[in-house]
């Protein structure tokens, strides 16, 4: 693996989560406060000498929630 090329990106965004509250409205529905959450993901893969993505190794992708 010595010389190869490495890429880390990163994306975000905004998303509201739905997270349930005590008690019902007067229709009978179930309350909710939508709390915003700042999604990051992150990617991290090897590139050939073209700048293609390597496809004999397997690239690493995950997550983690800002608050």
């Amino acid at each position: 693996m010595t010389g190869k090329r490495v890429v880390v990106t990163a994306d975000g965004g905004r998303v509201r989560l739905r997270e349930k509250k005590r008690g019902k409205t007067k229709k009978g529905r179930q309350r909710f406060q939508p709390k915003w959450r700042e999604p990051r993901l992150f990617m991290i893969y090897v590139v050939d000498d073209e700048g293609r993505q390597d496809r004999n190794v397997l690239p690493i992708i995950g997550d983690f929630m800002r608050h």
